[in-house]
């Protein structure tokens, strides 16, 4: 056999595999990757935003603990404290002394020993301020020249919220402490002394610990805290350069720093009750590290699969694709009509069984074309010997013609007519390879039967049509209405006085068409009937051309043909066909 050069099912597997398998799967890995980077960056930003809630709570409780501490202050005991630091006002340093004692004590009694209370001062509108804590380690120049220290003299009686990101005492809070200043201007209802400017509480906020804890994590960045002027309030990891100039409102923000070109993600949120924002920025790939980690993992994974597969289609290929494409170019060759075909047997063994078979096949079909060979030779001989004693149906129709032209000639008008109707139904009768043909042929080679009938039996019966010409040029099977209107001659009108009267009829509706023969005859009975369409009964000379339509009717049309006899004995007999349109062509 002729060695195959090209594998057609090689390429179709590939391709196949392609387009079925290697191509979905990339789509979905392309997808799965956009839609896991997307989860992952959104992961990590609902983290850095509950971090943020965590450290906004926590500095906004501190600062109304810091408020209503110092409200307190102020304010308890019908205003003990407050006037007790107004007499603290006065040169005699003794006397201030005792008096700081004095207003020390209340201010024991009043807050109890709380640890992250930094200081506490009254400030004078002469310049002088009393210490209930420690000395401050910075001026009070630059306490005094604070934006919050301001507005809190514009705003009476309202606690102005300040910070303070260094060391303000000597007192050790941290490496890198952050202080709550508030301070109250009380007016002349609350000072009654008049000589009070600011009253000033300073306490050790825990952000520090909380950065130090909730940010352990490098996917949640750097926290810095700004002011309302995007200026540093806060920023014990030093990254504050790399917001610096850019105006940051509450929300996400992705940019790249110039320098290095790296990209960052900054997440902010406003501190209630203040105008303070805490900000997290973090590196890009910070957050898209676990993707990234992923995506490889992925990646690996489906470098395997392909690996598996290319181990599995060279499997595939050697015993099962190239034994079927040889299989199938056998055939080829067998179709051509060569039977000198083996195939050598390899692959899978219920392949190797299918080559053997098809070897076998080959074999028992070269010794049955040749047994055929002669069988046909002797069948030839054999009909060469029955066609000289058979009689030609052609012969026939041919004298028919002759005799039909001789009653022309000689003016016999009733034997032309005879001939010419009978030249019609052998016609119709021999056309064997022909099963169909039109209502219209039918009516046609009926009209032809009729009259040969009505000349037979002295016009003994009456023939009526009605027809549709719409209907006309339906295909049917041939010769179903004659058998049935011969049927009528033959049995209908034998107990019959009178002319009896047959009615053809054809019709149609959106379904179905219907041919139908109707007689006033004598009618049949139902054991006739059942006779009829009776398989095991023997066909007499009354049930066989019926017999024979309804049963071509089946093999031709099977349920889209319908096959109905109504009769009344004594009365008529109507014989029913219907046969569905969509198994004619129009």
């Amino acid at each position: 056999m002729k060695k195959i050069k090209q594998y057609r099912l090689k390429g179709i597997y590939y391709r196949s595999f392609m387009v079925l398998i290697v191509i979905p799967i990339l789509i979905v890995f392309i997808a799965a990757i956009f839609i896991i980077r997307q989860m992952m960056e959104d992961s990590a930003i609902r983290n850095i935003e509950r971090v943020q809630k965590n450290m906004c709570m926590n500095l906004e409780n501190e600062i109304q603990d810091a408020a209503l501490r110092l409200s307190h202050f102020l304010y308890v005991n019908d205003g003990t404290i407050t006037k007790a630091a107004a007499k603290t006002d006065t040169y005699d340093m003794e006397k201030k002394r005792v008096l700081s004692k004095e207003l020390d004590r209340y201010f024991n009694f009043a807050m109890c020993p709380i640890e992250d209370i930094a200081a506490a001062t009254f400030f004078m509108k002469n310049g002088n301020y009393t210490n209930l804590k420690e000395d401050f380690s910075i001026s009070m120049a630059e306490i005094k020249g604070a934006d919050w220290y301001v507005q809190a003299l514009k705003e009476k009686n309202k606690v102005s919220v300040g910070s303070f990101n260094k060391k303000i005492t000597s007192s050790k809070y941290g490496q890198n402490p952050f202080y709550i200043a508030v301070a109250i201007s009380p007016d002349i209802r609350v000072d009654q002394s008049g000589r009070i400017e600011t009253a000033m509480l300073i306490v050790v906020s825990d952000l520090e610990k909380t950065i130090k804890s909730d940010t352990k994590d490098d996917s949640l960045g750097n926290t810095i805290l700004l002011d309302e002027k995007n200026e540093v309030l806060y920023d014990p990891e030093g990254k504050a350069d790399l917001i610096k100039g850019r105006e940051i409102k509450d929300g996400q923000y992705k940019f790249k720093e110039e320098k290095t070109g790296k990209s960052y993600v900054a997440v902010a949120r406003s501190v209630t009750g203040t105008k303070w924002r805490v900000v997290n920025v973090v590196r890009a790939r910070k957050i898209t590290g676990a993707f990234l980690r992923t995506a490889s993992i992925m990646l690996v994974i489906i470098a395997a699969l392909m690996l598996l597969f290319n181990i599995f289609s060279h499997y595939f290929l050697k015993n099962i694709i190239h034994p079927v494409n040889d299989i199938i170019q056998g055939l080829k060759v067998v179709q051509t009509g060569n039977l000198d075909v083996h195939i050598t047997p390899k692959g899978q063994s219920e392949i190797r069984n299918m080559i053997h078979s098809f070897n076998q096949m080959v074999r028992r079909l070269k010794i049955l074309i040749k047994e055929n060979e002669q069988q046909q030779l002797k069948k030839q001989e054999a009909e060469m010997k029955a066609l000289q004693s058979q009689i030609n149906p052609h012969f026939l129709v041919n004298s028919l013609s002759s005799i039909r032209f001789m009653a022309q000639v000689s003016r016999f008008e009733g034997i032309r007519k005879m001939a010419e109707a009978l030249i019609k139904i052998l016609s119709c009768s021999f056309r064997s390879n022909q099963s169909t043909y039109t209502i219209r042929e039918e009516l046609e080679m009926l009209d032809s039967f009729i009259f040969l009938m009505s000349i037979r039996y002295s016009d003994g019966f009456q023939f009526e049509k009605e027809v549709d010409e719409k209907c006309l040029d339906y295909q049917i099977p041939r010769l179903i209405l004659q058998p049935l209107v011969e049927n009528s001659i033959v049995h209908a009108f034998t107990e019959k006085e009178d002319i009896g009267v047959i009615k053809v009829s054809v019709y149609e509706d959106t379904e179905w068409i219907y041919l139908t023969v109707e007689d006033n005859g004598k009618g049949i009975s139902e054991a006739q009937k059942k006779r009829i369409f009776s398989e095991e009964e023997k066909e007499d000379n009354y049930s066989i051309g019926i017999r024979n339509v309804y049963t071509r009717l089946k093999l031709n049309y099977g349920e889209d043909s319908k096959f109905v006899i109504d009769s009344r004995e004594g009365s008529y007999t109507k014989t029913k066909i219907a046969l569905k349109k969509k198994v004619v062509d129009k």
